[in-house]
């Protein structure tokens, strides 16, 4: 699927464009597009849809179901990919595991996901001092 960066990236500025006005329509768009998916990716690209679905339904509902748990779960143990599993552990709820994850990331990579929608969720988690 030749369009799928597009596609993702039209979708993270649908999470964004709800984490930034609260309009929950942004959220149901960029689900329905995701939920379109049929398959024919590569293993990184049908995980990044995974992930991205995930915060998506985190932030419809507050949580993820024990299915989508064990999902990411699996997820974790099955990948020796940084980035992937920082995702995970925010999704999870492992606060110290992604803080420490993300503190090991080059500067280029920390910078870029700040730009990110996980970003947020993995700010709201970290303890205010």
């Amino acid at each position: 699927m030749e369009a799928f960066h597009f596609i993702n990236a039209f979708c993270l500025n649908c999470v964004t464009a709800y984490d930034q006005t609260n309009r929950i329509e942004f959220l149901y768009l960029a689900n329905r597009i995701y939920s379109l998916h049929t398959g024919g990716l590569d293993e990184d690209e049908e995980q990044i849809i995974c992930i991205n679905q995930m915060q998506i339904l985190k932030r419809l509902t507050g949580s993820l179901t024990i299915e989508q748990t064990k999902e990411l779960m699996q997820m974790k143990r099955n990948t020796d990919n940084e980035q992937l599993d920082f995702c995970t552990s925010v999704l999870l709820g492992g606060t110290l595991e992604a803080q420490t994850i993300f503190e090991g990331f080059p500067d280029q990579i920390k910078e870029a996901y700040k730009e990110y929608p996980i970003y947020r969720l993995y700010k709201e988690q970290l303890p205010t001092n």
